[in-house]
């Protein structure tokens, strides 16, 4: 059974995800006749249920690592959704019932009695969120062009992703963070209530802090490993 794509207004096309659904269901039965007053009944059964979760791209692929990174936007999210993982139930079940039929004791009687095994296993893969995703800023802020010589504050991330040997998932992703690379300050925002062309004496072209004044230089490294 394969479910459309799941649609959300705040959702592109592309970035909605569906279900791929397998189910069925085997079952066998053996019926013994021991005597004329006693049947044994014994049944297996097996059933099998396979639900995959995802985006049309990892269905195609199957790799969500290769596939483009979730755009999240301020009202909306496009591109390739996150979400991609699949859970197998299977369920073994065996049933024994055994019927003896006593008549003349003092009254005809039909006795049964039995025994039931289950086996119910559960295997789930996740696969989710190994495209990555890109949150664009959610505050709504005026961007700030009032920008001088000397005075910025840059950070900067460098990351590279190693896929190991052997197959499946396993890999090794390094980051690399500096903030406040040129340890400058940046002016003030001139923008007041909303309006990005307002000159305000108040704020114009003041400086939070002067040259070298700023936040110190922090780096930090680090190391994530996927299996």
């Amino acid at each position: 059974m394969r479910n459309p794509r799941r649609e959300d207004p705040n959702y592109t096309r592309s970035r909605a995800d569906e279900e791929q659904d397998t189910d069925w269901t085997m079952i066998g039965t053996l019926n013994s006749v021991i005597a004329n007053t006693r049947v044994n009944v014994l049944k297996f059964s097996y059933t099998h249920e396979d639900v995959f979760f995802g985006n049309p791209g990892y269905f195609q692929k199957g790799d969500q690592a290769a596939l483009g990174s979730l755009l999240v936007h301020q009202t909306f999210e496009d591109r390739i959704a996150t979400r991609a993982n699949r859970r197998m139930d299977p369920a073994y079940q065996a049933d024994d019932t055994f019927s003896w039929f006593l008549p003349g004791r003092k009254g005809d009687h039909d006795v049964k009695f039995g025994a039931s095994v289950y086996y119910l296993p559960l295997h789930v893969f996740d696969a989710g969120s190994q495209n990555g995703e890109f949150r664009f800023s959610t505050s709504d802020r005026d961007f700030n062009g009032a920008r001088g010589p000397d005075f910025s504050i840059l950070s900067m991330r460098t990351a590279y992703r190693f896929k190991l040997p052997g197959g499946g998932n396993r890999r090794v992703m390094a980051y690399v963070d500096i903030f406040n690379l040129t340890n400058r300050a940046n002016f003030n925002n001139p923008a007041t209530n909303g309006a990005a062309d307002i000159r305000d004496a108040a704020n114009f072209l003041i400086v939070r802090s002067i040259r070298n004044g700023g936040p110190s230089r922090t780096a930090q490294f680090n190391v994530r490993y996927d299996f």
